[in-house]
């Protein structure tokens, strides 16, 4: 199949290009502004947008627009504007390397991506710093924020999915730093940066990179050792969970949409995902990743999870099935909190003015010493 066979790539062959292009942006749309882009500009831009190829030309352009604007202001020394029209700007080259396939297409964009994120992360207060951190992989690139003052800091580290990497967090960024946090946004080892810069791909240990990870905040001033927290979305919800079972140094876990495996996934998805899912782990045909994924499994791994732990689901996930959450309730024996939202998608992108405070929060009740328990329980959301 060509990665231009947009339809056939997203399931959607038996619609037509109009019907098809309309499904996928009803798809795409809470994901697009949960993470970054303002909705107004959001339907202005898929406004424009005729056909799939259309697609990657149209935000690529939009992207072209802030930063022309970013550049302006800064020049103007009109500091917040342009820090906020350079994360638009990175936002929209972003999306528009989203809909590519093919690692050589998306490095058509998303070099731009990483440069302007870190142009407006130099303007950011607290600055929004790349920083390296070594592991057996070498040595990979993450961005770090904490904020100024004295006295000790908690910390948390964001895991990504198969196609959700780091400059895409950008807005639980904010609000774990609004709350105190230092706050650590990591490409692992076959995702976003790690994967088009540095060639790597995901071994099914990925959890030993994220131990990495927690090494180096233990070694960054001001965090506090036993205040390290970990929030994945998706498959990072997954990598989250694998390194609760592996790092007794996690304080407590939050995972968004998060699969038990990923062989299941892998075959309920469309030929987009199957490309995305076997990219990940190395492999260029979606045969050989699949067989590559059969080892991605929590299998025997969740009793040995010691940390509270935050599952968040929403139950018209196209992309996780509920039974994966269930089984991956039962078999944590540390305390678990279930939270359900009856209207929400795949990690709740239509809820995060919600699901993200909720996450943060309780975090900050571990943080500041809360004694109470999580118990086992589900707390469905109170429909409006």
């Amino acid at each position: 199949m060509e990665h231009s066979d947009f339809r056939a790539l997203f399931g959607l062959s038996a619609f037509s290009e109009e019907e098809a292009l309309r499904i996928y942006v009803q798809r795409q749309f809470s994901r697009i502004v949960a993470h970054g882009v303002d909705y107004d500009v959001a339907q202005r831009v898929v406004g424009r947008i005729t056909a799939f190829d259309k697609w990657a030309p149209e935000w690529a352009g939009e992207g072209g627009y802030w930063e022309a604007i970013a550049v302006k202001a800064r020049r103007r020394g009109h500091r917040t504007t342009a820090m906020n029209a350079f994360f638009l700007a990175s936002s929209c080259y972003r999306v528009a390397q989203h809909i590519l396939h093919d690692d050589a297409a998306k490095m058509a964009c998303y070099p731009k991506v990483v440069s302007l994120f870190e142009t407006a992360g130099k303007l950011m207060s607290p600055p929004l710093e790349r920083v390296s951190i070594r592991s057996s992989y070498g040595p990979l690139h993450a961005y770090l924020s904490v904020p100024a003052g004295r006295g000790r800091l908690p910390a948390v580290i964001l895991a990504g999915g198969a196609d959700g990497w780091r400059e895409e967090y950008l807005p639980i960024t904010l609000i774990f730093l609004e709350r105190g946090f230092a706050v650590l946004n990591v490409d692992a080892p076959g995702q976003g940066a790690a994967r088009l810069f540095r060639k790597t791909a995901m071994p099914v240990d990925v959890e030993r990179f994220f131990s990495a990870a927690v090494d180096f905040l233990l070694k960054t001033p001001r965090i506090h050792p036993q205040q390290i927290f970990m929030l994945g979305h998706s498959v990072g919800g997954y990598l989250t969970l694998r390194t609760a079972a592996a790092d007794r140094r996690l304080a407590a876990c939050a995972a968004l949409g998060a699969p038990f495996e990923l062989l299941s996934i892998f075959d309920a998805s469309p030929p987009a995902r199957r490309i995305n899912f076997s990219l990940l782990c190395g492999a260029r045909e979606p045969e050989q990743g699949r067989e590559i994924l059969r080892q991605f499994t929590l299998e025997g791994l969740l009793n040995r999870i010691s940390c509270p732990v935050l599952i968040i689901h929403g139950m018209k996930d196209s992309v996780v099935p509920f039974s994966h959450v269930e089984r991956i309730c039962s078999e944590v024996r540390s305390s678990v909190d279930l939270r359900t939202f009856e209207h929400g998608i795949h990690t709740c992108d239509n809820y995060v003015g919600e699901v993200y405070p909720l996450i943060a929060d309780r975090f900050l009740d571990y943080a500041g010493g809360s004694r109470r328990r999580m118990t086992r329980r589900i707390a469905n959301e109170v429909p409006a």
